[in-house]
């Protein structure tokens, strides 16, 4: 009902604003400071700022936990953000298309392809299930083809709705 909604939205104003602190850091120029050995080939994430812009619900934020994940690439970036300490969830071979986070906070959907993908018929699009508090695969999902466009829990994060080819 309308008063139903009206009272979700005035709830939802009165969160208090304890998970995001403005917090300037000076710029600094960046120092070369180690040069890899050629059998040390390949880059290791420090830090990563920013988003896909190309997927759907590329952001999750749960308002009572704090918790706080992004799409970047083929990596979910959980972010802390009192202390700003990142961790990445691999196991993406593409880029991520969509997240979803259950309403208890316990469970993160990530899925990857997007529907014009010019993969073979026969790559899938999996859909991982992370546990939170671990940040490690609770399950894997494996029902599309090409590309997950949305997902969605139910209310008792026993199901999960996925849209996609």
């Amino acid at each position: 009902t309308h008063q139903t909604l009206q009272a979700r939205i005035d709830a939802s104003r009165a969160l208090p604003a304890k998970h995001y602190v403005l917090r300037r850091a000076p710029c600094q120029r960046a120092e070369r400071k180690y040069v890899a050995a050629e059998e040390e080939a390949g880059l290791r994430a420090v830090r990563i700022t920013g988003c896909s812009t190309e997927a759907h619900d590329s952001l999750v934020w749960h308002p009572e936990t704090g918790y706080f994940a992004m799409a970047f690439g083929s990596t979910v970036v959980v972010e802390d953000l009192d202390t700003r300490e990142q961790k990445l969830l691999l196991g993406h071979e593409e880029d991520i298309s969509t997240l979803a986070l259950d309403d208890a906070g316990a469970l993160l959907a990530s899925a990857s392809g997007f529907a014009d993908s010019t993969e073979s018929a026969d790559a899938w699009a999996p859909i991982f299930v992370w546990a939170t508090s671990r940040r490690t695969i609770f399950c894997r999902l494996d029902y599309h083809h090409r590309g997950v466009q949305a997902m969605a829990w139910s209310p008792c994060s026993k199901y999960l709705l996925s849209v996609g080819n």
